[in-house]
């Protein structure tokens, strides 16, 4: 019977070896780290004038100076470009260049690849529902744990 604490330490040794991986991979087929593939992906899949360093930093569990840093390389590489949003005046957006977009194919093949190869070999499409259902519930679930400790360090 496993236990929450072999549980975690199968959980952490999983993602590192799928994220050193899909790491190699991404730098060798795009030249960016995965967090920057990763933050490319996801300003593909949004809406415009959707997606700050608030919104990515959420979506990607990083902080918002680390979210900050890595959109600060993809602009010198003009892969990104952050302007004030249309919607609402306050807020800076993230949107892809012509590069970026371009670049993107090899992002999107690359995380594809690695999802196939690293994941989902070997499993049904059931458990990787299930996989994902549980993956999730830890997520959100770490997510709330946080906010409250956030919010009780702030009232102290």
């Amino acid at each position: 019977m496993s236990s929450p604490l072999s549980a975690t330490f199968s959980l952490l040794r999983a993602s590192r070896l799928v994220a050193s991986a899909l790491e190699l991979r991404m730098m060798a087929a795009t030249g960016l780290s995965l967090t920057a593939g990763e933050l490319l992906a996801r300003l593909a899949i949004s809406r415009p004038d959707q997606l700050g360093v608030v919104e990515l930093a959420s979506a990607t569990g990083l902080s918002r100076s680390g979210v900050s840093r890595v959109l600060d390389r993809l602009e010198e590489r003009q892969l990104i470009l952050r302007r004030i949003s249309e919607t609402d005046r306050r807020l800076v957006v993230v949107g892809l260049t012509g590069a970026g977009a371009d670049l993107l194919q090899n992002v999107l093949a690359t995380f594809e690849f690695s999802a196939e190869t690293d994941i989902a070999r070997g499993l049904t499409s059931e458990e990787l529902d299930w996989l994902q259902i549980r993956i999730e519930k830890i997520a959100i679930r770490s997510v709330a744990d946080e906010q409250v400790e956030r919010r009780s360090v702030d009232t102290a």
